[in-house]
């Protein structure tokens, strides 16, 4: 006997700035949630029979979102009056698409030596990843709300240094949420 479970497309994709917009499409009503960051990445899944607030509570950093809430770039949401159905979607996405900070609901089978060598490097490539993300945060604070310069100004020498220190930054970022991307590729097996 097999079950198959076929995810709905999502119902709404928000940019982290729209989601207040939609209040009138999602509060009170029941669905599952994906949070993405900036780059794809999937962050959390989750349901709720009010979208809207548990949702609002993510952005919020209450509880364990604390750890992601900055993060946040996109929701979809997928709205589902049932509750069985919502707690079968969020189940299986969970296992099938292995969110970063879903921590519950989880099924893990006993890993391979391969699986655990590839889960580690990727722990220790997220972790080098969120101390990157910090120093870039630290460095375009040095600019302010202006991240961006003219190339007709004159920078000063610390001022020419400290952009060439966050473009290197951003660079790496980028090439560590590849290399993390491959790496989860190869643990679950695509």
């Amino acid at each position: 006997m097999s079950i198959e479970i076929k995810l709905p497309e999502p119902t709404f994709s928000i940019k982290f700035g729209e989601f207040r917009s939609h209040y009138d499409d999602i509060n009170g009503k029941g669905g599952v949630y994906f949070l993405y960051d900036v780059n794809d990445s999937l962050l959390y899944i989750g349901k709720s029979s009010n979208l809207y607030a548990r949702v609002n509570q993510h952005i919020n950093g209450h509880g364990r979102s604390a750890a992601f809430a900055k993060l946040i770039y996109r929701i979809d949401v997928i709205l589902e009056s049932n509750d069985l159905y919502r707690e079968l979607y969020e189940t299986y996405a969970i296992n099938t698409l292995r969110p970063i900070y879903n921590a519950s609901k989880v099924f893990n089978a006993k890993p391979s030596d391969k699986q655990y060598d590839i889960q580690t490097k990727i722990d220790e490539l997220v972790t080098e990843r969120e101390f990157m993300r910090h120093e870039i945060y630290r460095l375009a604070g040095k600019f302010g709300t202006d991240v961006y310069y003219d190339l007709e100004d004159d920078l000063t020498e610390e001022e020419s240094e400290n952009w060439a220190e966050l473009a290197y930054l951003r660079r790496e970022y980028r090439k560590l949420n590849e290399n993390i991307t491959e790496l989860r590729k190869k643990i679950n097996g695509k």
